[in-house]
């Protein structure tokens, strides 16, 4: 095609954003939504199927640290590997073969016997587990119209919640029936029977394919389905090669052209937030049966961080939009402090006890998207995976110290207020890394 028969034609992006959300889209949007989902249920349940097996296997409480922090090991390599391998194989087989994996491990942890072959299947399923949300969250954005990129994002993140606070009621329900193993046979069939449909319909990125010098033919037969044929064959490709010769991102790019400050503020962002999600989300069951509440109750109100979740997504990626991500996250965090040290006062007051715990999900759980939409925001396209991996990688796998603190301060007959007041301070500290990532962007905006 001559360069004046490309004048006046649409880059990717360009036709992305001009032709708005289509049914293609959509369907992308449903599969990685219900791939977080599987995603959040898995992740939340060993917290909640840890109190029934400590009571199986007559185990000591702190004996369950190193199996919750296995899963998170696991995790932060799948983060790390997976995010990285996805920027040259591609989205569409990294998530799809995520997905199956955890899936199959995850299911071989119902039939585990003792605690070293749950630790070994959890870690396993971690590993699978890092790879699905950094590269759910790059392809939705190289799939977004910029303008509605945020709320893309929210929306489907919104269901790792959802699959969390569903994995409470489905573990109220199930375990006293049936079980600790119902928790996992049903959170490693669901996610298997995803990834055989997201092999039929999940669509690579068009944007990855061209920075990795795909053939013409095959980046039009992608976009074809999920644009109309007339948009996706009157995109000029030869005008969207910017940044092809870097499409092989390494770590190394996220500290380079001033993204240093950035990448460090973020993985400290990362760590302290995630810190606190997972210990929260592994100990909580535990810490409120040990207070004197029924299992039922214990799972109920830990499904209420995750529900809590759900609503601090949808009003902060509002809010978001409206303030800026960094006021909005500086004030959620610091809120955050407070409900989190409210949550162990008087765990036998319910109304107190769900209340906490629920604007604790709204702000810690809830954040979680305004920190991928900023990671996603202020990193360019071949270097998006590999940012969101590593920058979850860090925040997981140092996050993993949580559960083995808890176990370790559990030993030390630590109380449950007291442990709780202490998971109050990586909020104010997340609080204090937004802020800093503000007055470095405000500072790098004046020069």
């Amino acid at each position: 095609m001559s360069m004046s028969a490309n004048e006046g034609m649409q880059s990717i992006q360009e036709m992305v954003d001009s032709t708005g959300t289509r049914r293609g889209q959509v369907l992308l949007l449903i599969m990685c939504a219900l791939c977080l989902m599987c995603d959040g249920f898995d992740i939340q349940a060993m917290g909640y199927a840890a109190p029934a097996i400590r009571d199986a296997w007559s185990l000591e409480t702190a004996v369950l640290g190193p199996v919750f922090s296995a899963g998170l090991a696991g995790i932060a390599i799948g983060a790390f590997a997976l995010g990285w391998l996805a920027d040259r194989i591609g989205r569409r087989p990294s998530i799809i073969s995520a997905t199956l994996i955890f899936g199959v491990f995850t299911l071989c942890s119902a039939f585990a016997q003792n605690v070293n072959q749950l630790m070994a299947f959890r870690f396993l399923a971690g590993i699978a587990l890092g790879g699905v949300m950094p590269n759910c969250i790059a392809l939705v954005v190289e799939y977004s119209p910029l303008r509605q990129r945020a709320t893309y994002i929210t929306a489907i993140t919104c269901f790792f919640a959802i699959g969390g606070g569903l994995g409470g009621v489905t573990a109220a329900l199930l375990i006293p029936l049936v079980g600790w193993q119902a928790i996992f046979i049903l959170g490693g069939l669901l996610p298997i029977i995803l990834a055989i449909s997201m092999w039929a319909y999940l669509p690579e990125s068009a944007q990855w394919m061209l920075r990795c010098g795909k053939g013409e033919a095959a980046i039009r037969s992608t976009l074809r389905k999920v644009f109309p044929e007339q948009q996706a064959m009157s995109v000029d490709l030869s005008n969207s090669h910017v940044g092809m010769q870097r499409a092989k991102a390494t770590v190394v790019d996220l500290f380079r052209d001033n993204r240093a400050v950035f990448t460090l503020l973020l993985w400290l962002v990362n760590f302290m937030n995630l810190i606190d999600l997972y210990f929260l989300a592994n100990w909580l069951p535990t810490l409120i049966k040990d207070a004197g509440l029924s299992l039922e109750i214990a799972n109920l109100a830990t499904g209420a961080l995750q529900f809590g979740g759900v609503l601090g997504t949808l009003a902060l990626g509002r809010l978001i939009d409206k303030f800026g991500a960094y006021s909005v996250l500086i004030t959620g965090f610091s809120i955050a402090a407070i409900s989190i040290a409210a949550i162990g006062f008087e765990p036998q007051n319910l109304l107190m006890l769900f209340s906490s715990v629920f604007v604790t999900g709204v702000f810690v759980v809830g954040g979680m998207p305004g920190v991928n939409a900023l990671a996603a925001g202020g990193y360019p396209t071949f270097l998006r995976s590999t940012g969101l991996g590593w920058g979850l990688g860090i925040g997981r796998g140092a996050s993993m110290l949580g559960p083995l603190l808890g176990a370790a301060l559990i030993a030390r007959h630590w109380m449950a207020s007291d442990l709780l007041l202490l998971a109050a301070v990586p909020a104010v500290v997340s609080a204090l890394a937004v802020w800093a990532m503000w007055l470095q962007k405000r500072e790098s905006h004046y020069d």
